[in-house]
């Protein structure tokens, strides 16, 4: 089977899965399993448990993929705006893991800096950043 098996419009869940586990350092094979599942959420008129739920197997397959790559910046794009909504008191404690492990990324530290809730947090995070 051909990357563009897993990759293109065609992938199903069980090809992406299977890429998964066979090869857990594809951060491309995790995203587009990942963008499968939250693209099938139920719309509006749906019970929100129901759309949660669809969140939450998603973020899961995230956490997944960041235990295999926790140096893939996209894949923590996608994830922290999910946790966000989910845990949006842990977010600062994520970020900064996220920088940690991530500590040239800009977007990161863009994050991190715009969840800070005054000036002199921006101010302190600016700072760690350019050390």
């Amino acid at each position: 089977l051909g990357e563009e098996r897993y990759f293109g419009e065609g992938a199903t869940s069980k090809e992406l899965h299977r890429e998964v586990e066979e090869h857990p350092g594809n951060v491309d094979a995790w995203i587009s399993l990942a963008s499968l599942i939250l693209g099938k959420a139920p719309d509006a008129s749906q019970p929100a448990a129901v759309r949660q739920e669809v969140e939450d197997v998603g973020l899961n397959v995230l956490a997944r993929a960041l235990d295999h790559n926790p140096t893939a910046v996209p894949l923590w794009l996608i994830y922290l705006p999910l946790f966000a909504r989910r845990s949006p008191l842990d977010l600062p404690d994520m970020l900064d893991h996220a920088v940690r492990l991530n500590p040239s990324s800009f977007l990161l530290w863009e994050k991190l800096v715009k969840s800070a809730d005054s000036d002199q947090g921006r101010a302190k995070a600016w700072l760690r950043a350019a050390k």
